[in-house]
């Protein structure tokens, strides 16, 4: 009978030790769960705090820029008025006295497209003129009021046959623009500017 209390006592130590042990597993998988949980939500915290930052300068970028947005449909072609595009490149040649031909158009049909569709507009432009005259046309072609990229700029002196005549200069380049399909509300509001 002595064995046997000894191997009850030695039982109930033994599920004693597996108990607190049990609870000391569990206790230390729940503490380390909540950790984790806990760092990952400072993380979000964080980020949502960034993000709120963030948000905030855009929001002040975009209510100190709003006054400018009603210029910006100015700096491209409507989609729907090419031709505007095409007769203020034509009267370049007009207003400087020169010579001035296009001899390609190429610009995307846009007809169908939805409000804010992006396209392209270009013209090869080809003139005859005096040096000065030639460099205001290129002056006048990059001051249109769009936004405008000159390339492929060729000039080639023409000389003449006589030491009295003048000398001229043919030019040659391209002129391309952006075209926009405009909303009818952007549209209105653009032609009367």
């Amino acid at each position: 009978m002595k064995n046997f209390g000894h191997t009850i006592l030695l039982l109930i130590a033994l599920s004693t030790v597996c108990v607190v042990g049990g609870a000391y597993v569990y206790m230390l998988t729940t503490t380390n769960a909540a950790l984790t949980n806990s760092a990952g939500l400072r993380d979000q915290i964080a980020s949502a705090e960034a993000n709120k930052t963030r948000e905030q300068t855009f929001m002040q970028l975009y209510q100190g820029t709003a006054a400018q947005w009603s210029v910006l449909p100015n700096y491209f072609v409507p989609a729907d008025n090419v031709l505007a595009f095409i007769e203020a490149v034509e009267a370049i040649g007009t207003e400087v006295g020169a010579t001035t031909t296009i001899s390609s158009i190429s610009a995307d049909q846009l007809d169908k497209a939805p409000a804010g569709t992006l396209g392209n507009v270009s013209v090869h432009i080809d003139s005859q003129a005096s040096w000065p005259t030639a460099m205001r046309i290129l002056e006048l072609s990059e001051l249109l009021p769009y936004k405008v990229n000159v390339d492929n700029v060729s000039l080639t002196a023409q000389f003449a046959p006589s030491k009295s005549a003048k000398h001229t200069w043919k030019l040659s380049f391209d002129l391309a623009a952006k075209e926009i399909v405009e909303s009818s509300s952007t549209a209105s509001s653009t032609q009367t500017l």
